[in-house]
């Protein structure tokens, strides 16, 4: 009895595994990467946000888009943010998008001068209330993926709002 019940276990799961596998066989979602051809086994997190990262846009192969949270962004309104913010990722330049630090015309220097006039704030002009301060940071390799990595690092900060790649968008003539 013992000699045919491990051939018939392996008959049994042989077939399992054949009818499991031929229900996905038509199912273009799943590549091969394992018994079934089912989804991709990926080593990490980031390995698997590089590869299903939805690339419908180009974009600039050294350079990532960040807005910080509007708490990080009026607690940390004196700080002029530099690459040695942004080690991680391999930043060697950080520019400031929305609003210069030393021009009178930029609206991180106007809430700048706001809270140096009055440090509580209220002299701050409404539509400033939710200001938050968003950056270009260049990074040191021209690489799509490194871009991809970055993106990923940056948004699992809790200082950064929106972590992006600089889309190279074309007007429609």
């Amino acid at each position: 009895m013992k000699k045919f019940l491990i051939p018939l276990l392996l008959f049994v799961a042989c077939i399992f595994t054949f009818a499991a596998c031929d229900s996905q066989e038509n199912n273009d979602d799943y590549l091969d990467g394992n018994l079934c051809g089912g989804p991709p086994l990926y080593e990490s997190p980031l390995e698997e946000f590089i590869e299903n990262f939805d690339r419908h846009s180009p974009f600039v192969d050294n350079q990532v888009l960040i807005i910080l949270t509007e708490e990080v962004s009026f607690k940390n309104i004196f700080h002029d943010y530099t690459a040695e913010d942004f080690l991680q990722i391999g930043a060697t330049q950080v520019h400031e998008l929305d609003g210069s630090t030393t021009e009178s015309t930029g609206l991180t220097y106007r809430i700048r001068q706001c809270l140096l006039e009055d440090p509580s704030g209220n002299t701050i002009p409404d539509h400033l209330k939710h200001y938050t301060r968003t950056f270009c940071i260049t990074l040191d390799k021209k690489d799509e993926d490194n871009v991809l990595r970055a993106v990923y690092l940056l948004k699992q900060r809790t200082d950064i709002y929106l972590a992006e790649p600089n889309w190279i968008e074309s007007p429609d003539v």
